[in-house]
């Protein structure tokens, strides 16, 4: 009663995964291997690492060595004093008959074809994406075995119906809606559902720095969220400075002429007018996302700049 949170492997989070546990799919493997003669090659595709268990099965049922990768190797010398892995394992490919390969197109049908010119070759892909099936035929060469080292659909729905977590985290997809989705049925009532998402409040200075920065940047008006609360206004009249874009609006067809002396350094995205006038702001353009400043946001703007 006190498990809060399950951390969930949920590559297999789909109720068309249903593929058979290990021990049946490795049986499958060994079926095949009967069927074919004992001058055939078998190349299997599996990741960089795991499955070893697998490689191990195949290469005691056919008395074959595995050819694996130096890196792969090396790995598994690491390991060996941990685990009862026998010597089977090579990385010389004239020694073995089972050959490891870690890409799809190694073991595709097309590559099959072309090799059973000279001899006998035939591909093994296990695989938790063969749905129902314990074995799926690929073509003419290659064979698709239920076989993974992810839980499968229903093994998931039985873990989280016994352990009974208040709380499950999707770690594979990052889709803690799809969880909850097929699996919140299974959770406690009270936390079958989602906590509701509480939006973080940005401070005011943060977000007219950040406004500052985008404007720079992006050539474009100036904005904030719409959900900014805004200051009180002052009851009396203010004057400023007004801003006005400096020709980076594509509808602008000639830059306004500068009266400044010349200076090498590159012109400033923002030009400030000086002369006084009565607070008559006009929202500048701005992004999609974003509505157009307040007067009392523009002034920590002109302040900040001035500054």
């Amino acid at each position: 009663k006190n498990r809060h949170l399950s951390i969930m492997d949920d590559t297999f989070l789909e109720p068309h995964c249903c593929f058979p546990n290990r021990e049946d799919a490795g049986k499958e493997v060994l079926r095949i291997l009967n069927g074919i003669s004992h001058d055939t090659e078998v190349l299997i595709k599996t990741d960089t690492f795991g499955k070893e268990e697998l490689l191990v099965a195949m290469a005691d049922h056919l008395q074959a060595l595995v050819c694996i990768s130096e890196e792969r190797h090396k790995l598994l010398d690491v390991i060996k004093p941990h685990y009862s892995l026998p010597d089977v394992f090579t990385t010389d490919e004239q020694e073995a008959r089972i050959k490891v390969v870690t890409e799809n197109y190694l073991v595709g049908d097309r590559r099959l074809a072309y090799l059973n010119r000279t001899k006998p070759v035939i591909g093994i892909i296990p695989t938790g994406w063969t749905g129902h099936a314990v074995s799926v035929k690929s073509g003419q060469y290659c064979h698709r075995i239920g076989y993974s080292l992810h839980s499968s659909f229903p093994e998931l729905q039985q873990f989280v119906e016994y352990l009974k977590p208040k709380r499950i985290v999707s770690t594979s997809r990052k889709d803690d809606a799809n969880l909850l989705k097929h699996l919140g049925h299974l959770l406690p009532q009270e936390h079958a559902q989602p906590a509701p998402f509480v939006q973080p409040l940005i401070p005011h200075t943060v977000m007219v720095s950040m406004v500052q920065k985008r404007s720079v940047l992006c050539g474009r008006g100036l904005g904030v969220p719409a959900a900014l609360p805004r200051r009180p206004r002052s009851p009396t009249t203010r004057q400023g400075g007004r801003i006005r874009t400096s020709g980076f609006s594509p509808s602008q067809t000639s830059q306004p002429q500068s009266t400044e002396a010349p200076s090498s350094a590159p012109p400033s995205p923002i030009i400030i007018d000086d002369t006084p006038h009565e607070d008559t702001l006009q929202p500048v353009p701005s992004l999609p996302q974003f509505c157009s400043l307040d007067s009392d946001v523009l002034g920590e703007v002109e302040g900040g700049m001035d500054a």
